[in-house]
């Protein structure tokens, strides 16, 4: 038996699945995630501590296997292979959600300093406040990496245009147009936390 649990008999059977599932057998496929979900959820349900989202990135895990299995290597371990990929989504996940975190306390304390106006005074106000954070957080879910980098960068951290530029190798229009966009995009935090220009 191998070190990932698997006979020679088994072993045979993975890697005629692995080069049935190449030539776009999608049978094949749906047999190997059959073998490994289980396997994976639970490593992504430890990580996450949550089954939906655990799902979500196994379901990830597979999508993404399928479209670089025609370049896939058989000599190697697929169970390594299936898990290197997870891991590297659940990093995303943990990024992403710490440019959500950071950048909710950041527009919380805009509120609570006054930068722009006195914090609500009603339970009214505090609710539509409240309200509009939560849209905030939730348009930042949608933006790609590269975005949420740069909205990090000039709305959290208070980045120049150029020095954006600098630290990403983009050229400084590149970095204008996109933050242009994500200000037109999120509004309350041009004006609640407006940052430095160029």
């Amino acid at each position: 038996m191998s070190e990932n649990g698997h006979t020679g008999e088994q072993r045979i059977d993975e890697f005629n699945l692995i080069i049935r599932a190449k030539e776009g057998d999608k049978d094949a496929f749906a047999e190997l995630f059959n073998i490994y979900k289980d396997r994976l959820m639970a490593f992504a349900i430890d990580k996450t501590q949550n089954a939906a989202e655990a799902e979500e990135l196994v379901q990830e895990t597979f999508t993404r296997f399928w479209k670089i299995l025609p370049e896939y290597e058989t000599t190697g371990s697929l169970k390594n292979f299936l898990y290197t990929i997870l891991k590297n989504r659940i990093r995303d996940v943990w990024a992403r959600k710490r440019v959500i975190e950071k950048s909710s306390a950041k527009i919380r304390e805009s509120y609570i300093d006054g930068m722009h106006g006195q914090p609500p005074t009603s339970p009214e106000s505090h609710v539509t406040e409240q309200e509009k954070i939560k849209n905030i957080e939730a348009k930042i879910e949608t933006l790609d990496e590269q975005d949420r980098i740069i909205f990090r960068l000039y709305f959290i951290d208070g980045l120049s245009y150029a020095e954006i530029a600098k630290q990403l190798k983009m050229k400084l229009s590149t970095v204008h147009g996109r933050i242009i966009r994500l200000r037109k995009m999120f509004k309350e935090v041009g004006k609640e936390i407006d940052k430095k220009e160029i």
